[in-house]
């Protein structure tokens, strides 16, 4: 099945130690989602996720 998964376009295999740091979707402690008005180039640049029916980028923001 992973070798199935991996053929999938922008798939990318991670290392185990990374695959312990997965958190299922789950926000860590003291980290928030804040929204942008970018485009998509910039928010994908910022490693940010776009939206193109309301032009916002969403970015994880952390510690502060």
């Amino acid at each position: 099945m992973l070798k199935n998964i991996l053929k999938l376009e922008g798939a990318k295999e991670i290392s185990k130690e990374a695959q312990k740091k997965v958190n299922g979707g789950i926000l860590p402690e003291g980290c928030t989602y804040e929204f942008y008005q970018m485009s998509q180039a910039e928010c994908t640049a910022e490693g940010g996720r776009y939206s193109s029916s309301t032009g916002y980028c969403r970015l994880i923001v952390c510690g502060l």
